[in-house]
């Protein structure tokens, strides 16, 4: 048995994913920004307030794109202002950037999850993936669970995030042992990039 529902209102989403930056400082070898050339910038606070206001439907929002959010100075304000509209908000961080004062402040909002992406827990193969070293990115899930405890807070949830590809294949039940540690839960997502040989 099936039913079609027709209706004259457009179809507003429930969720959208927001870049409040295309800035990066890393340049990971699977990432889609190396295939393309634009401008770099960060959203303006206003321009963020202006897409909430205007989508009154929203229950979530993802703060990611092809730049690392932690670089807009403003992201924490922009949290700040959707969790007064009740959205639920989430951000894609590489993590090298958290300090102890960045992940307070983060907590501090209201953030509901953090995405840490850790594409392996083997150094030398994040290091290759990454272009920096793995005790950045441990040191970031290390900060979050320390300040929520000291905050007395169950959120932000962490969630590894891994992007599988060809030199990671063979290490993610190692990522697996590594989200145990932080006490967080994985999110394995499948490469897809027009460059051959990733998978």
């Amino acid at each position: 048995m099936s039913c079609i529902v027709r209706s004259n209102k457009p179809f507003l989403p429930a969720h959208l994913q927001i870049e409040p930056s295309n800035k990066c400082n890393l340049k990971c070898v699977m990432c889609p920004r190396n295939e393309h050339i634009f401008k770099e910038g960060n959203m303006k606070l206003e321009q963020f307030k202006k897409i909430i206001n205007e989508n009154k439907q929203l229950k979530q929002i993802t703060l990611s794109g092809y730049g690392e959010p932690t670089i807009n100075l403003a992201l924490e304000d922009m949290i700040k202002y959707a969790k007064s509209k009740k959205i639920n908000v989430e951000i894609i961080t590489n993590g090298t950037l958290l300090n102890e004062e960045k992940v307070k402040s983060l907590l501090q909002t209201g953030l509901d999850r953090i995405y840490l992406s850790v594409d392996s827990a083997e150094p030398i193969t994040y290091k290759k993936i990454r272009g920096v070293n793995f005790s950045l990115v441990k040191k970031a899930g290390e900060l979050i669970n320390e300040q929520k405890k000291a905050l007395k807070r169950k959120k932000p949830f962490l969630v590894i995030n891994c992007v599988v590809m060809k030199d990671n294949v063979n290490d993610l039940f190692k990522v697996v042992d590594f989200a145990k540690t932080m006490d967080a839960s994985v999110n394995f997502k499948s490469l897809r990039s027009s460059e051959p040989g990733f998978f």
